[in-house]
């Protein structure tokens, strides 16, 4: 049986994967597929979209920590 916070890692992952493919899809040209230049494929995206997600969650992890 998992723990509770793998089990909360395993639904962030799967959180940040759905939302890369979401965006991905339907950015085409509506939004920029560049960033300072170079090209953003959909793992730099994923990387994005996990940085935002992780800023959000940031205060609470921090908080569980002490």
């Amino acid at each position: 049986m998992l723990k509770q916070s793998e089990k909360t890692v395993l639904t962030l992952a799967n959180a940040i994967s759905l939302a890369t493919n979401i965006v991905h899809q339907v950015s085409g040209n509506e939004v920029a597929n560049t960033l300072n230049g170079s090209v953003v494929n959909k793992a730099a995206m994923g990387e994005l979209i996990a940085s935002r997600v992780h800023s959000n969650f940031s205060n609470f992890t921090k908080q569980a920590a002490k």
